[in-house]
Formats: structure tokens, sequence, C-alpha cells
């Protein structure tokens, strides 16, 4: 079994990335990404509009990347992953 510390060093010696997504409509969402951050856990990316979560996150932003998916040039490549992985679940467009 593990414990919380045991995967707290697990996941900082990977230093995996982490995408969070609905960033811009949950504050839990933005709180996850900053503790992650703080303490090193992971590289955080948060999916959202960039300027409104800089008005409101401004102080917990540093060190995270965020990714507007209705502007990103990844819009295309993402949408045709993600299609293709739930189309079993009725996923089309």
């Amino acid at each position: 079994m593990f414990s919380e510390k045991k995967l707290i060093k697990l996941a900082k010696q990977k230093q995996k990335t982490i995408v969070l997504p609905e960033a811009g409509y949950s504050d839990r969402i933005v709180e996850a990404g900053y503790i992650l951050n703080k303490k090193e856990i992971a590289k955080v990316v948060l999916l959202g509009d960039e300027s409104s979560l800089v008005l409101r996150y401004k102080d917990k932003l540093k060190g995270l990347t965020i990714i507007n998916p209705k502007t990103s040039a990844l819009f295309d490549e993402l949408l045709k992953i993600l299609l293709e992985k739930r189309k079993n679940k009725g996923l089309d467009q």
C-alpha cells in the first residue's frame, strides 16, 4: 500500500505533466494546479482563457502553462485524438 508521502515522492521523481481542464470555471482546479506546482509534484497545464485566469488568479499562476483551447494551434490535432479515443463512447463531433 502506498502512503501519500510515497506517492508524492514518486511523482516528484517522474516529473510528469498534468493537464487540468475547465480551469476557467473552477477555483478548485486552479488551486490544485497551484499546489502541484508549488510542491513541485508535477508540471501543470491549465486549459482556459488566459486573460480571464490572469485577472482572477494572477498570484497563483506563476510557473503554470495556460493553453486556451479555443485559440490554440493544437486544437485540430487534439480534437482528432479526443474523437478517436472516445468514438466507442459515442462521441462524434
